[in-house]
């Protein structure tokens, strides 16, 4: 992603492919706090395909690496 813009159509390309090539839908988005994750637009797509999302606590990267291992 070369620009935080690009989020959007990202996603949204993701989601159809996973759809799509494996028939499964996406239940869980984790993300750390970056502000493009809470745009209006963003919260928007989540929610319409009934997706929730999950941020990290600040300064708590570590969430990241335990989560990961189990």
């Amino acid at each position: 992603m070369k620009d935080r813009s690009e989020l959007l159509s990202i996603f949204t390309s993701f989601f159809n492919e996973i759809k799509n090539q494996f028939s499964k839908v996406i239940k869980i988005l984790r993300s750390d706090n970056a502000k493009e994750y809470f745009l209006f637009s963003f919260s928007n797509v989540l929610s319409s395909h009934g997706i929730l999302h999950q941020s990290t606590c600040p300064h708590m990267p570590q969430q990241w690496y335990s989560r990961k291992k189990k």
